[in-house]
């Protein structure tokens, strides 16, 4: 069996692939150019939905915040409304024991009694009233971030499925890369052999001496090297470079298909 090794520079070759055909070659640079800009918006959109991400959490951090905040003044307000409860009771009470001992006690007294009552009831609806308020507001501020905690979420599902379509354009885009360069490689590949053929019609002899399978060699390496520069230029990835080192191997006396 006869190994061929791969070669060590394929850059002079790369003029026959792309040059064939100055349409393939403007086609190639083209897309190229698209799957640049698209890899950059890409980029792009993945920093903005990274910032969205930050956003929310912090967001979501301040929610939790304001229903921590929100269950202690709630709790404060009832200790305080408790106690002024008591307060009012025992006054109660003692107005209900002067009741039953008018001569102890003077008018004076039992007017400055109703009076703190009346001050006791006033403070406890105005702190009603406080609490009220600040329920109201806190609730407020609460569906304020539950609404912008929605809208963060549907924006950043926005940018998701575009992130989506643009990893589908670029697979598109690298799709008729291949099927660009596989094109090239044909192209020059049939050009090559016709010339090939032209020389053995003028030197029908040639055909039958020893140095034929040395000619069939060179142009099965020729072939070889063109193909291993098209992948190598387009598609640099392990599965690839795994193709382009395993050996092409032809017997002794192997013919090349299109030689008669």
């Amino acid at each position: 069996m006869v190994e061929m090794d791969r070669p060590r520079d394929l850059q002079h070759l790369y003029p026959l692939c792309l040059h064939s055909d100055p349409g393939l070659e403007e086609s190639n640079r083209t897309l190229t150019v698209d799957v640049a800009n698209l890899a950059s918006e890409k980029e792009e959109l993945n920093n903005k939905l990274k910032h969205i991400q930050q956003k929310l959490e912090k967001i979501k951090e301040e929610e939790k915040q304001m229903k921590s905040l929100t269950v202690s003044y709630e709790k404060q307000i009832q200790v305080e409304k408790t106690l002024k409860i008591q307060a009012i009771n025992k006054l109660a009470e003692v107005m209900k024991k002067t009741d039953g001992r008018p001569q102890q006690i003077n008018n004076t007294d039992i007017r400055r009694k109703e009076k703190e009552i009346r001050q006791l009831q006033l403070q406890l609806r105005t702190e009603k009233e406080k609490l009220n308020h600040s329920i109201i507001k806190y609730q407020r501020e609460i569906n304020d971030m539950q609404a912008m905690i929605a809208e963060e979420s549907q924006v950043r599902l926005e940018m998701q499925m575009s992130l989506d379509s643009k990893d589908s354009d670029i697979e598109h885009l690298r799709s008729q890369l291949t099927s660009l360069s596989i094109h090239s490689l044909d192209t020059t590949s049939i050009s090559s052999i016709g010339n090939d053929l032209d020389s053995d019609e003028a030197y029908p002899d040639k055909r039958l001496s020893v140095k034929e399978t040395d000619s069939d060699k060179a142009e099965v390496q020729l072939i070889s090297q063109k193909y291993q520069l098209v992948v190598q230029l387009f598609f640099p990835t392990k599965f690839v470079d795994a193709i382009i080192l395993t050996p092409i191997t032809l017997p002794m006396n192997a013919r090349v298909p299109w030689k008669k």
